[in-house]
């Protein structure tokens, strides 16, 4: 079995949120940065671990996919919010392509995530995208 490494680009709103949640969070970023010069317990200490959890679980978010953000899904119609869903998301517009040629070649396709948020969006998609999928989740 071989593995490929696919490199994706960020769609243009997930570059504006990415650097939102940067920019938001400056200040406690450069807390973190400033308090890192001791050790690691000195550093838990003067930052405590929850302010920067929090980023990188909303930039996780925003790699994944912008809508599984707080408030960031669409009120649209369902056609719309489908071909919405697809552009705001790099990962999600390679998936969608890898998707088709894969159906073409009748393959079956397994996806993992530890997001079951992630799950439900990709459920979603295969939905609106009229592919027969089945979520597993425990």
């Amino acid at each position: 079995m071989t593995e490929y490494l696919v490199p994706v680009t960020l769609s243009p709103l997930q570059k504006s949120l990415y650097k939102a949640v940067l920019s938001k969070n400056a200040e406690i970023l450069a807390t973190i940065a400033a308090a890192y010069s001791g050790t690691k317990k000195e550093y838990k200490r003067r930052t405590g671990s929850k302010p920067l959890r929090n980023i990188l679980t909303d930039l996780r978010k925003v790699m994944n996919h912008p809508y599984l953000l707080q408030n960031m899904e669409p009120e649209l119609d369902p056609i719309t919010r489908q071909r919405s869903m697809i552009e705001a998301s790099g990962k999600l517009s390679l998936l969608k392509k890898m998707l088709d040629k894969l159906r073409e070649d009748k393959h079956r396709v397994l996806i993992f995530s530890f997001s079951v948020m992630a799950l439900y969006l990709l459920e979603e998609f295969c939905l609106g995208e009229g592919i027969k999928c089945e979520l597993i989740v425990r």
